[in-house]
């Protein structure tokens, strides 16, 4: 009966390991929903012109995998209607420290002496973190004869 409360914080650590948050800019233009598999993603800005629709945060413990960090960005980038991500900060950081407690006992050599304790500690958790632009690229302009 003790391992189903471990085996259910493992597996909440699995499942609920990652969120990603959006937010359009106010005076952004209203486009309707893309495909999140045609969003590209860059990490160099594009050298067509764009406008930015909004911003893209994503936040993931270190078990999060980066291709489902970037699935979430397309995800949040289409509802935006954007055609591309623009990556500009993502990397690993700590997020915080859990406490490390534990006991130990130690003996002298020949056995004159011994000791036994606890000592607590802590140890940094680690998170992975994005931060990305939802863009649309502008319509090339139609020539026309004249």
């Amino acid at each position: 009966m003790k391992r189903y409360p471990l085996l259910c914080v493992g597996i909440l650590c699995l499942c609920g390991c990652a969120s990603a948050r959006s937010d359009r800019y106010a005076r952004a233009p209203q486009y309707p929903p893309t495909d999140p598999a045609t969003i590209q993603i860059y990490h160099v800005e594009p050298d067509e012109p764009y406008e930015r629709l909004g911003e893209i945060a994503y936040d993931g413990m270190a078990i999060a995998s980066w291709s489902g960090a970037r699935k979430l960005l397309r995800e949040k980038a289409a509802a935006m209607g954007a055609d591309a991500v623009l990556v500009l900060q993502s990397g690993s950081y700590v997020s915080g420290y859990t406490p490390a407690v534990g006991s130990y006992a130690s003996s002298q050599a020949g056995g004159t002496g011994s000791s036994v304790g606890t000592y607590v500690g802590s140890q940094p958790v680690y998170g992975k973190r994005m931060f990305a632009l939802a863009i649309k690229f502008k319509q090339k302009p139609v020539a026309t004869e004249k």
